[in-house]
C-alpha cells in the first residue's frame, strides 16, 4: 500500500511545467521520471528537486526565451499503467513556477507554433522523447534552421535534461519516457537538437494546455 505523503522506489512521476506565452497561451512540457531511491522520499523533498531542475535548465536558456513567455506553475502527479493506459495514482501538487532568471530574450519572435525540437533516445528502437522550446526570436533562426549558437545552447539544455534530479546520495529520478504497451519505463540514453525549425501544432493562442 502506498503511504501518503512519500514517493516511493520505482514510482513514476510526471511533471508538466507551464508557461504563458504571448497571447496568452499555453506553452506546456511534459517530463517523466522514474524513482530510483534507496527509502521512501516525502513529497516536499521531492518538489525541491524537481524545482531546482527545471529552473537549472530553463534558467540555462533564458536570454532565448521571448520576454513576453512567463513561467506560470508546475504539476507533479505519480503515475502507473492501468490497462495499457497511464493513470494518475495520486497527485503531489501544482505549485507556482518562478524563475531566478525569467525569460529576457529581446527582439520579434516567429509564430507560435514554431519551436526548436529536443530529441531523446531511449533503448527500445522508435521511442523518443520529444520537447519543445518556443515560440522562437527571430535571431535564432535563418532560411529555416538554427543558427549554430543557438544549437550549442540547446545542446547543453539537453545535457541538463539528462541529469538525474537527486534529493540525496543514494535517491535520484531518471529521466526517460513510458511505454504504455509494455507498460514499462525508457529511460533517456542520450539528446539530439534537431537543427531544422519544428512545428507544434497545438501552441495556438487562446488554447488551453
Amino acid at each position: 500500500m502506498h503511504r501518503m505523503g512519500t514517493v516511493l522506489n520505482g514510482e513514476v512521476i510526471r511533471v508538466s511545467a507551464r508557461m504563458k506565452g504571448p497571447a496568452s497561451q499555453d506553452i506546456v512540457n511534459v517530463f517523466h521520471f522514474q524513482a530510483d531511491f534507496d527509502a521512501p522520499q516525502d513529497d516536499a523533498d521531492v518538489v525541491t528537486a524537481i524545482n531546482t531542475w527545471l529552473n537549472t535548465s530553463y534558467g540555462s536558456i533564458h536570454d532565448r526565451l521571448p520576454s513576453v513567455q512567463v513561467p506560470y506553475d508546475y504539476k507533479i502527479d505519480v503515475v502507473a499503467w492501468v490497462a495499457y493506459k497511464l493513470h494518475i495514482v495520486r497527485n503531489i501538487g501544482t505549485f507556482t513556477w518562478t524563475l531566478t532568471t525569467p525569460p529576457n530574450g529581446a527582439g520579434d519572435y516567429l509564430p507560435h507554433g514554431v519551436a526548436a525540437l529536443l530529441k531523446f533516445t531511449t533503448g527500445a528502437g522508435k521511442h523518443y522523447g520529444r520537447k519543445f522550446i518556443g515560440p522562437l526570436l527571430e535571431a535564432d533562426v535563418t532560411a529555416g534552421s538554427l543558427t549554430a549558437g543557438f544549437i550549442s545552447t540547446l545542446a547543453a539544455l539537453a545535457a541538463l535534461w539528462l541529469d538525474q534530479p537527486d534529493i540525496s546520495v543514494g535517491n535520484v529520478f531518471i529521466p526517460g519516457i513510458v511505454h504504455n504497451l509494455s507498460g514499462t519505463f525508457l529511460p533517456f540514453l542520450d539528446g539530439v537538437v534537431n537543427a531544422v525549425a519544428a512545428y507544434q501544432r497545438r501552441r495556438k493562442p487562446n488554447v488551453g494546455s
